[in-house]
């Protein structure tokens, strides 16, 4: 299991690095899509053998995150005139050295940590901390909003890989409460983005942000 957790965390770290690098929207949604697969899977992982609510609970979160938030996402990009970031705040690649360098930050404030199960866990935890550090910089540095929510979504990634390697059976009516709040976000924001779009032709929110009344 523990070989299964340094895969799985290594593959969350290269979606992080993708995300950060990437201006096309689709490549965007399908890399937290396989992030967020993946991370759902952690529980059943990371403490030795699950029992079966935590192997429900792993595969309703790896669906959801890694399957349905992502395909609604990418029924919403169908609707918008936009395909891809062009001008960030901040570079692509400045942004994913942003990126390495969290993770660098990450794992040197993690090898201090007296956390169960050895390197493996820290590994996680200092993944998860880069992950939530990429949400806000997707958040930061990207002007579309549709970027924007997914950052928001990546947020809530590193949170949940923080509870699962820590304590995999014990946030799950509090992670399930969450997961039921971010689908009704990302389904409300859908329908706004689109609205957005339809009334002013663009999802920039530098160009939304100069509206005067």
């Amino acid at each position: 299991m523990t070989g299964l957790l340094d895969f799985i965390t290594i593959l969350a770290v290269l979606a992080n690095l993708t995300m950060l690098s990437v201006s096309g929207m689709r490549a965007l949604i399908r890399s937290a899509g396989v992030q967020g697969l993946v991370l759902g899977l952690v529980p059943m992982v990371a403490h030795g053998s699950p029992t079966l609510h935590i192997l429900i609970f792993s595969l309703i979160v790896a669906g959801l995150k890694g399957l349905l938030l992502p395909r609604m996402l990418l029924r919403t990009l169908k609707d918008l005139d936009v395909q891809r970031e062009v001008k960030p705040y901040v570079g692509f690649g400045l942004t994913a050295f942003f990126g390495v360098a969290g993770l660098a930050a990450s794992v040197w404030f993690c090898a201090s940590l007296p956390t169960p199960g050895g390197e493996p866990v820290r590994f996680a935890l200092s993944a998860a901390f880069m992950t939530i550090l990429t949400g806000f910089l997707l958040i930061i540095t990207r002007k579309k909003a549709l970027t924007q929510a997914v950052g928001y979504l990546i947020i809530e990634n590193g949170v949940f890989l923080i509870s699962a390697v820590l304590a995999p059976a014990g946030p799950m009516l509090v992670e399930m409460c969450i997961l039921l709040d971010l689908f009704v976000a990302v389904f409300v924001m859908g329908i706004a983005l689109h609205h957005i779009n339809q009334a002013f032709d663009s999802i920039d929110t530098e160009l939304i942000s100069t509206l005067k009344d």
